[in-house]
């Protein structure tokens, strides 16, 4: 994935797809600011030759429409979704991590526990491994317990104080009061199936919620590359019916196993 780096509005991107089009690319994705691009031709062209038609769609742009745009770098394989500013990319040199950008599961608003079994998902996948396995042992750990509370914790920073929350059934408000945080502290509790739905004592941890918080998070891109959710989320871990997920999400894009390039803000 080449990625360039300009600012455009919604003409400007239709026309840049145009010309990515009239050059060799086929469009993956894109929305106001972030545009995904394939070569056709990436099975028998070389990293050499579709950088020169990067540089060519890149003159092209400069030409036709005025725009500078700046290529920052090439990902050999990704995971897109239509969610703006989500995916997964690697640019295939073994010792760089995998950039994951925007994805639900690797914010540090989540549970310790779900960005680390999050950030396995996809790295199973991109080594071409079931996710499925350690996703079993992930609930299987947290139905034993086995699981240390510290990484079930979910925290929030307090933006002001928690009395000036105007509504009055904030957890931000009721934890920040409870514990007396004032703006700028962290609180921090637990998913419960307490009256309130959330708790600071983690023997009240609900493994129900989790599971399903688990599932969610990484849903869309088992969904992505093929996955049933339907079978995982039947053969992982719901055995109440109102555990059940929503449907998978819509218009998901895809794995790409190919060289592409991403116009960008």
């Amino acid at each position: 994935m080449a990625e360039l780096t300009t600012a455009f509005g919604r003409y400007t991107l239709s026309k840049m797809q145009d010309i990515a089009a009239n050059v060799g690319f086929e469009t993956v994705y894109g929305d106001t600011d972030s545009l995904f691009i394939c070569y056709k031709d990436h099975d028998t062209t070389g990293i050499t030759n579709t950088q020169e038609f990067v540089l060519k769609f890149k003159h092209e742009c400069n030409r036709q429409l005025g725009i500078e745009v700046e290529h920052a770098k090439t990902y050999q394989t990704a995971i897109i979704s239509d969610k703006k500013k989500h995916y997964i990319g690697w640019t295939g040199i073994e010792e760089k991590e995998l950039d994951i950008v925007g994805m639900e599961g690797d914010k540090n608003d989540r549970p310790k526990w779900i960005n680390t079994i999050f950030r396995q998902t996809v790295h199973d996948i991109f080594a071409n491994k079931d996710p499925t396995i350690n996703l079993k042992k992930a609930i299987s750990d947290l139905e034993s317990g086995s699981v240390n509370p510290a990484l079930l914790k979910k925290s929030n920073r307090l933006s002001k104080n928690p009395e000036e929350y105007e509504n009055e059934n904030d957890r931000k408000r009721k934890i920040g009061l409870v514990i007396g945080a004032r703006k700028g502290d962290v609180i921090e509790y637990y998913e419960s199936d307490s009256r309130e739905g959330y708790s600071l004592n983690p023997q009240e941890v609900s493994t129900r919620k989790y599971k399903i918080m688990l599932l969610k998070t990484v849903k869309d891109i088992l969904e992505i590359v093929g996955n049933d959710i339907t079978a995982i989320e039947q053969g992982l871990i719901l055995n109440n019916k109102d555990d059940h997920m929503a449907k998978p999400p819509r218009g998901v894009v895809g794995m790409l196993a190919n060289q592409f390039a991403k116009s960008s803000l």
